[in-house]
Parts: C-alpha cells; sequence; structure tokens
C-alpha cells in the first residue's frame, strides 16, 4: 500500500498548528475569552464544568486575563473594559497582560457567547497534545540517563501515558435536566429534508441490483448542487465521495453521466476522493480521512462501499466487529459535523418475506445503529424498487417507488410499494393481500379492537404470516394499534376501511 493516500479533488483547509513543540491554537484561546466578555455567566461555569484552567491556554497573556475573568466573575464583578482597566491597574503582573488595549482585541474576536463550544475542543486538543509532548520529554530524558533502570522506563512510559489519557479521553460533565432544557441549542440542519441531518449517520441497504452506488452518487451531487434527491429536498452544502472500488475512467463516466440526466454541472461542491488500491482497516484509513478534511466545512461525506473499510481483522456477522466500525463512523461525522452515508447489502435470497430491517446482512448492528436507514427492495413491477425509511429522530414517512432509467432512480407514483419481488416460482398467496386481511377485521373499532392471534385465525392465515405483513398496512395507514407489547391490539382505520370499499368497487 502506497504512503500516503491520494490528495482531495479541491483544495483542503488544513489548520495546522505552529510549532510541533508548542501545540496552539490562538483563535481558539481569543475565542473562548471573546464569549467569556460577550455572556461570563452563560460560559464561565460550563468552561469549569469542562475542567478548562488558565494551563490550558499557551499565551502567557491569555492564561492571566482567564484567571482575571474568572476572579471577577467570581466575585460578582461586571466583566467589561471599564472594571477590567480598574483590575489591571493593582494587578501585579499587569506587564503580563498586553495591556488594556488587549481587552478590545479579546472583546471583538467573536459575536456570540454560544460560539464557545466551538473553541472548546480545538483548545483541548493543542493542551493534550503539550502535555502529551511534556511526558513524552520526560520519558525520553529517563532513557537517555544512564542511571536509570531500564526495567523501570516501561513503569515511566505507563505512568505518562495515564497521567494524560483522561484529560485526551474525557466523558462530558453530568449536567442538570432543568438547565440542559433552558439552553439555547442550535438546529441540527436536514441535509436530505425530513431524512438526514448533519452529524449523523445514514445506511442505504438493498440488493446487488438495486444501483446503491448510482443512487448514492445521485444523492452527493444533489446535496453539492441544493437540487432534490428523489422524493426530497436537499440544502446545499460541500460533499465529500470517498470511492474505494471504481477505476477512476468508469468513475469519471458515471459522474457525467449523472449529473447530465439531472441537467446540472458537476458541482465545484462536490469533492472526491478516490482510494481503489488504498484499502486497508478502517482504523487506519478513517483517522486519514479526518486530517485531510479538516477545516472543509463538509455537509456529508459518502463512503462506499463498506466492505472495503473492513480489513482482514472484521466479521460482518460479528456485533463487536461492525459496533466498533460504526463507531469510527460516529467518530468521523462527530470530528467534522457531516453526515455519514454508506451502503449496506441485503442477505441473499428473497427479501419479501422480512421486516423492512431484518434484510440487511451481516450483523443486526448495520440496520439498528443508523440514525436514518433507507431501505430499497426489488418489487414486482419491472426495474421497480420500493423506498421505506426507518429513521430516529424524523417523524415517520410514506414508503414510495422509484424505477431504475440509466442513470438515475425516479419516481414511480403508478407502482405499489407494498408489491415486493415474490421468490421464483411462487406467487402471492390471494388470501394474504392486505385487503383479504383487512377484511377479517372490518368490523374492529378504537374502541373494540383484535389482538393478533384473534386477527390471524379470521382471517385464516399462520400467524407468522399476518406478522410478515403488518408493517405494511401500519406504514400504508390502514390500522391502528391501542396498548403496548403483548397487550397490543389492532383496529382497521378509516383509510384501510376505504381500501375495502375501493376493492369491492373494483369487484362490482
Amino acid at each position: 500500500m502506497p504512503a500516503a493516500l491520494p490528495t482531495l479533488t479541491g483544495k483542503t483547509n488544513m489548520d495546522t498548528l505552529t510549532a510541533q513543540s508548542n501545540p496552539h491554537t490562538t483563535e481558539a484561546e481569543l475565542g473562548i475569552l471573546g464569549c467569556i466578555v460577550t455572556d461570563p455567566a452563560l460560559v464561565l461555569p460550563r468552561l469549569v464544568e469542562a475542567g478548562v484552567s488558565a494551563r490550558w491556554f499557551h499565551d502567557i497573556r491569555h492564561r492571566h486575563w482567564y484567571q482575571m475573568f474568572s476572579a471577577m466573575h467570581r466575585d460578582g464583578k461586571a466583566i467589561d473594559g471599564l472594571s477590567a482597566k480598574s483590575e489591571l491597574r493593582t494587578h501585579p503582573s499587569k506587564g503580563e497582560f498586553g495591556g488594556i488595549e488587549y481587552f478590545s482585541t479579546i472583546a471583538d474576536s467573536i459575536t456570540s457567547a454560544h460560539a464557545w463550544r466551538t473553541y472548546l475542543e480545538p483548545l483541548r486538543d493543542a493542551f493534550n497534545r503539550r502535555r502529551a509532548i511534556e511526558a513524552a520529554q520526560v520519558v525520553i530524558e529517563h532513557a537517555s540517563n544512564p542511571t536509570i533502570p531500564a526495567a523501570r522506563l516501561l513503569d515511566d512510559l505507563k505512568e505518562a501515558v495515564e497521567s494524560i489519557y483522561p484529560a485526551v479521553n474525557p466523558l462530558p460533565p453530568i449536567i442538570d435536566g432543568d438547565e440542559f432544557v433552558k439552553e439555547e441549542l442550535p438546529e441540527l440542519k436536514e441535509i436530505i429534508h425530513g431524512v438526514i441531518h448533519q452529524g449523523s449517520k445514514a445506511a442505504i441497504g438493498g440488493g446487488s441490483k438495486a444501483c446503491k452506488t448510482w443512487t448514492m452518487l445521485d444523492l452527493g451531487l444533489s446535496v453539492a448542487a441544493g437540487v432534490p434527491w428523489l422524493a426530497y429536498n436537499t440544502t446545499q452544502g460541500k460533499v465529500l465521495y470517498v470511492n474505494f472500488e471504481i477505476q477512476q475512467k468508469p468513475w469519471q463516466n458515471r459522474l457525467r453521466a449523472v449529473a447530465a440526466a439531472k441537467g446540472i454541472d458537476v458541482p465545484k461542491d462536490f469533492k472526491i476522493q478516490n482510494l481503489r488500491g488504498y484499502a486497508a482497516d478502517y482504523r487506519t484509513l478513517l483517522p486519514k480521512i479526518r486530517e485531510l478534511v479538516k477545516g472543509m466545512e463538509l455537509v456529508l461525506i459518502i463512503l462506499d462501499p463498506t466492505y472495503k473499510l473492513y480489513g482482514s481483522g472484521t466479521d460482518e456477522n460479528a456485533a463487536r466487529d461492525i459496533a466498533a466500525l460504526l463507531n469510527g463512523f460516529e467518530e468521523l461525522a462527530s470530528n467534522t459535523g457531516a453526515a455519514i452515508v454508506f451502503a449496506a447489502h441485503f442477505s441473499k435470497g428473497n427479501q419479501s418475506g422480512k421486516q423492512s430491517i431484518d434484510r440487511i446482512s451481516g450483523s443486526g448492528v448495520f440496520a439498528r445503529d443508523a440514525d436514518s436507514l433507507i431501505v430499497m427492495t426489488e418489487l414486482e413491477a419491472e426495474s421497480c424498487f420500493g423506498i421505506e425509511c426507518i429513521l430516529r429522530n424524523f417523524k415517520r414517512v410514506q414508503p414510495f417507488s422509484v424505477r431504475w432509467e440509466y442513470p438515475l432512480m425516479k419516481l414511480a407514483p403508478d407502482v405499489d410499494p407494498a408489491n415486493l419481488r415474490q421468490a421464483a416460482g411462487r406467487s402471492r398467496d390471494p388470501k394474504h393481500e392486505p385487503f383479504k386481511l383487512l377484511a377479517a377485521i372490518g368490523h374492529t373499532t378504537p374502541d373494540n379492537p383484535i389482538s393478533i392471534t384473534a386477527w390471524a385465525t379470521s382471517a385464516d392465515v399462520h400467524r407468522q404470516t399476518l406478522n410478515d405483513h403488518l408493517t405494511e398496512m401500519r406504514e400504508s395507514g390502514w390500522i391502528g394499534t391501542v396498548g403496548e407489547g403483548n397487550s397490543a391490539r389492532r383496529f382497521i382505520t378509516n383509510k384501510g376501511k376505504a381500501l375495502l370499499a375501493s376493492k369491492v368497487k373494483e369487484a362490482a
């Protein structure tokens, strides 16, 4: 494998440290201080909860200002230019503040106190790097000292790592619920409206003929151009498509074909990283990708295909292995703020008898970990697929149908998304049609619901057969539920009654 990853198509904005021995970020240090000046009552308690101290600041001026602001707030004093000038006049280290003029530099550095979250992690990161360098220097000094027994060096190294580990891997503080709900948190930007938001993980599941790569390419171009994707509007933003599988010329041809079919030029905000030939374990690749995209302000990262990130030690059927992989995706999302989209393939065989969430091959963690799961299942109609969305943070959306018309999936409103393709040589039992099952509970109401067992008996079908159709009927709005768990009972809705009426009318 080559020593370095190929660079991204498009310029990157790399935020580099100014000196290897003294990592620091002036922007974050000034930003934190500016947030304190803007709203000390909001910011200072949260910084204390996060463990921030004067040592976190590299610039000696910033250390002194942070200490003075903390003391002023603790003493109930206002933090403004006049108060700072008064405090500075008698401060024993006033020569190390940069003068009262520097207060204006701090006060003008930010516009919103809520930006403190943005500056906290870079501040923490630089501080921890300095601590790591200090610990490493101690170990090097000990290793270079012949009077220190070599047997002690391992203990020295362990002690040095343990001294900084809690700071490098901190847990968020425990906070009061009433304070949490009062905090004005920014709304998450919806990348695909009603389906995928920024910072989330989304899986697109489908069989080998579902054209998942074409669909994800369409998704990426749609977001980069700010145009609709399938049935959904998008929010325009920068997209990175990481291609692990397709050679560059065929990939170029696909990109041109999809853009032309959508009637758009390939946007500059659609970034590409071609990594065919660079496939490796996700533990190796994801950190390198994260460094390359630092500062790019991406809203969406597409990783395709997922199995290329497995490496030799990942078993797709092992929950532990897949959870670790998806935790890597989570870290990438958290560090970049982008939504992560990846493909998940169906298990072998016909999928019509399975719940949509159970059609994904391998560990069930694939489907259950994703914030948004978009399932593409083959329908009886030629070249058509039913689209079902299983969503954690959005309200349920109705299934719909698409038809493959090279090089795009296009909406097919004339096709029933519930009419899944059946196994070869097996036709759908007429008595299993939804309207036949609904007819068996046509007398039910919310006040007079029916159990699954009684419903199956009335419809003359096995209980498991009825279970296989419940999701379709519930998502279509034909049935309602009263109660939960083993006490749940079902009843036909007005929409279900309308379906029955239409079937009776067709028969007449």
